[in-house]
């Protein structure tokens, strides 16, 4: 079964192909979000420090960063890691966007990928937002992609 992360309205206002860019009621219209959209929004919470359960500025941990970023993009994602690594497709090398999930037997973390072996992440207690790469003490299970094809399927 393949479940796909639910999109939430970005505009309260209804988009008509004739009227360009902007809707009726002067709002940006819906559309997907870009890879470059969640890596903006990632970015703006580096530095943020590593909260347990935190899903704001305040603190964050690894899914509550990923659901944020993803929230304020306008796609709902679950709360937890090992959630979030139901949704989406799987895919072998990641690229922006995607998320990234590891765990020693089972996913207990999530990463948002800017690149094939780079991501941001809430690493652990004590730290804050921060971009990583694979290697170390972290082993990848998998990596889940949420974007829509570059084709456009």
């Amino acid at each position: 079964v393949h479940h796909r992360p639910q999109t939430l309205p970005r505009s309260s206002g209804r988009h008509r192909p004739d009227q360009g860019r902007r809707t009726r009621d002067g709002e940006v219209p819906t559309r997907h979000p870009t890879a470059d959209d969640y890596l903006k929004t990632a970015e703006s919470f580096i530095g943020v420090p590593y909260l347990w359960g935190g899903t704001t500025a305040l603190g964050l941990d690894c899914s509550g960063l990923v659901q944020q970023v993803y929230r304020l993009n306008g796609v709902a994602l679950p709360r937890d890691a090992d959630q979030q690594a139901m949704l989406g497709r799987r895919v072998e090398e990641a690229r922006a966007g995607d998320l990234m999930f590891f765990g020693a037997e089972s996913v207990n973390h999530v990463a948002l990928a800017t690149s094939a072996t780079e991501f941001i992440h809430a690493p652990m207690k004590g730290g804050v937002v921060e971009h990583s790469r694979l290697g170390g003490d972290r082993n990848l299970l998998g990596i889940r992609r949420y974007l829509p094809d570059a084709s456009g399927a």
